[in-house]
């Protein structure tokens, strides 16, 4: 999980930018971490939007330190009782109907008494002793808790050495929902993917959707029975079948961008914080990210239009910056976007004319 933590720390940064600029304080990050009984007591931790700030959150990510734990299963189930928990205790205090996404970040498969784990029976019992977790230790009962609550969750799973290590894991997550397998565990890759997964949910296009698959184990059944009657023994061969890198919209999520230009040009304040989150996202680490999120991409083109504003001529000496720091084709890539998005100053302007 190591590479996971330092990898995500970026496509955190790029997901607090969107929520901003798009929903505007109407969506909450939650970041739960999870180890293993063999590490402690202190199995979960959590940081949220709702009590602490982005600073704290990235804080509180930096402070993670992945552990070898003592066998291969995670504390996966302890953590999804703990979101279940969660989502439900913000409900009970919302006037308002919340919706709920997950996205779980894994490279082992969860606590079972076929996945080799030594700590299973810890589990279970200190999820049997908790009265808040009742999503329970079974995971099909836990996988009927969160569609009961309605629950999307969505896996990025790491490529494991073995196929067969790989399939017996992989039937576990996809029970919950669709499975990423992660093959590229690089910054760039990890935000990349994140981010097109969560703009396909929003609706948008994701024109890099090649570079990644999904996965599935071929004749997996999850509809009835508990754990013990569907996932089998380890000796057990498995396959599974990669897909394209497609996912269905949630309604909770769509959001029209056609009039963040026209939000931009009449709203100072929203106008201030998009130059304000540009200042703090033009870094090497996240600049890529023009080039892939088409809400980031709207926004700039727009803000290519106020040639003569200070804030635009601050921001550009940063983008230039940026590029200098990269090499090869991430340089190539972000310098044929800027050279598009002046391109297409004209379609931002009559699309304002046309809205007003």
């Amino acid at each position: 999980m190591g590479r996971y933590i330092s990898s995500l720390a970026a496509t955190i940064r790029q997901v607090f930018a969107v929520i901003k600029l798009l929903f505007r304080g109407r969506v909450k990050l939650h970041v739960v971490s999870y180890k293993d009984y063999c590490d402690g007591k202190l199995v979960v931790t959590h940081c949220s939007q709702r009590t602490h700030s982005n600073k704290q959150i990235l804080d509180f990510f930096a402070a993670l330190v992945p552990h070898g734990g003592g066998d291969i299963p995670e504390a996966i189930k302890t953590a999804l009782n703990f979101v279940h928990s969660t989502v439900h205790r913000i409900r009970q205090a919302s006037v308002m109907p919340t919706d709920a996404l997950v996205l779980l970040f894994t490279d082992a498969p969860p606590h079972h008494i076929h996945t080799l784990s030594r700590y299973w029976r810890q589990e279970m019992d200190a999820i049997e002793a908790n009265p808040q977790y009742t999503a329970g230790y079974d995971w099909l009962a836990i996988r009927r808790a969160f569609q009961a609550a309605n629950i999307h969750v969505h896996t990025f799973h790491s490529n494991l050495a073995e196929v067969h290590d790989m399939a017996q894991s992989v039937l576990f997550y996809s029970a919950m929902g669709p499975v990423v397998l992660v093959e590229n565990e690089s910054t760039t890759e990890i935000t990349k993917a994140t981010m097109g997964l969560l703009l396909q949910l929003m609706g948008h296009k994701f024109e890099f959707a090649s570079q990644f698959t999904c996965v599935t184990v071929d004749d997996a059944k999850f509809d009835v029975g508990t754990e013990n009657d569907v996932f089998p023994s380890m000796d057990t061969r498995l396959a599974f079948t990669k897909h394209p890198f497609q996912f269905t919209p949630l309604p909770c999520m769509l959001e029209d961008v056609s009039q963040l230009p026209v939000l931009f040009e009449s709203n100072d304040t929203y106008q201030n914080m998009v130059y304000t989150i540009f200042g703090a996202f033009f870094t090497p680490t996240n600049v890529l990210a023009l080039t892939y999120n088409p809400i980031l991409a709207k926004l700039w083109r727009v803000i290519c239009r106020r040639r003569l504003d200070p804030r635009y001529l601050l921001l550009s000496v940063k983008l230039s910056t940026c590029v200098s720091a990269l090499t090869g084709l991430d340089k190539a890539q972000i310098q044929h976007w800027i050279e598009a998005s002046h391109n297409h100053s004209h379609e931002i302007r009559d699309a304002i004319l046309v809205v007003s």
